[in-house]
């Protein structure tokens, strides 16, 4: 996808000798760092709520953007982790990634875990899982508007964009306003709704506020419905800030 953008990092995880490298004992170093990591985060009641979340999504596919290189990153590790976990419990048959800062490394891991490592989209939106342990407010907007993800598994959607004020956000990310406004609406999340103030017509009357009237019908991708699970209160763990604002997204569109 276009809003890719690749760094040049040549940082490297501890054990890892080259992240350009693809012979058997690199990828046997990489998979054995993975492996750790799940045997970590396997039992830790996060990992626990998101496959019971996902047990009741119909999917058989999972795209992976926007993971990192995890030969290089312990946030990217750990996501994998995750993400192979996910694989293993529900069955999954097809898993597809893409990432322009994987390395070789990362790729050779890739292709002996059966994953796939292609800049197009191979699957179907409507069995498919989107996990986007990365994605920043430009890649999901690009998806939500090309793809019309059903399930995502990504950064919370009103806290992701809680720093933009309502009408910016609209006019920058139109999905993502159209997103968060229903999202709004059926959890318990409050998000800011760009509040301006009208002049006052007396001094001694306080000033009262409305809301920006937005347009949302105006938008092209026509989301109806949309849920969002959080796992905030159980994001704390060995993982850092891997999981941070971690959610679940159902979305229906007309």
């Amino acid at each position: 996808m276009s809003e890719f953008q690749k760094t040049k990092s040549r940082s490297k995880l501890a054990g890892i000798s080259d992240v350009d490298a693809t012979d058997p004992e690199s990828v046997r170093a990489l998979s054995e760092k993975v492996t750790k990591a799940e045997e970590e985060i396997k039992g830790q009641e996060l990992v626990r709520r998101i496959i019971s979340e996902l047990e009741l999504k119909s999917f058989t596919n999972i795209r992976c953007l926007a993971l990192g290189s995890p030969c290089r990153e312990t946030n990217a590790l750990y996501q994998l982790a995750l993400l192979n976990i996910v694989v293993k419990r529900l069955s999954v048959k097809s898993v597809s990634m893409f990432d322009p800062v994987s390395t070789p490394l990362d790729i050779a891991y890739f292709d002996e875990s059966g994953y796939s490592h292609e800049e197009a989209d191979p699957s179907s939106p409507s069995s498919t899982l989107y996990y986007l342990p990365h994605a920043d407010l430009h890649l999901t907007e690009q998806l939500l508007f090309e793809k019309h993800p059903v399930i995502m598994l990504s950064n919370n959607t009103i806290t992701h964009t809680d720093r933009l004020l309502t009408a910016t956000l609209h006019n920058q990310y139109p999905t993502l306003s159209l997103l968060r406004h229903i999202l709004s609406k059926t959890t318990n999340q409050p998000c800011d709704d760009g509040f301006q103030a009208p002049k006052k017509k007396r001094r001694n009357k306080p000033t009262k506020f409305k809301p920006l009237q937005i347009d949302y019908t105006a938008v092209p991708t026509k989301i109806t419905e949309a849920q969002m699970v959080s796992f905030k209160e159980f994001e704390e763990g060995p993982w850092l800030n891997a999981f941070t604002d971690i959610s679940c997204h159902t979305i229906t569109y007309e």
